[in-house]
């Protein structure tokens, strides 16, 4: 369904969650030399904001992030499932907003 033809062709996370920590954190750090204070995030995966949610139990998260997640293109019962079982919502104490 939908994208699912595209997406069967992207790259699988192929590196160590540390390389895709150190990633956030400078481009946090970036955003925050120039004064930007958060981001959104669109179309990410539930190992995205599994590192999200490292960054900030490490309270290396520098910046308000609203992060959206993909689509599954599933039936109708399994998309709200997923979209319930991997929702976020003021995850510690820069809030953390993983969503539909």
């Amino acid at each position: 369904m939908g994208n699912n033809l595209v997406k069967a062709h992207f790259p699988k996370l192929m590196k160590p969650d540390e390389w895709y920590r150190g990633i956030y954190r400078d481009a946090a750090r970036q955003a925050n030399a120039v004064g930007l204070t958060g981001w959104h995030d669109a179309g990410n995966e539930p190992e995205h904001i599994a590192i999200y949610k490292q960054l900030v139990d490490r309270g290396e998260l520098t910046v308000r992030a609203n992060v959206m997640l993909q689509n599954p293109r599933l039936s109708f019962d399994e998309t709200v499932d997923y979209f319930q079982t991997h929702r976020v919502v003021n995850y510690g104490w820069r809030p953390l907003l993983a969503s539909a």
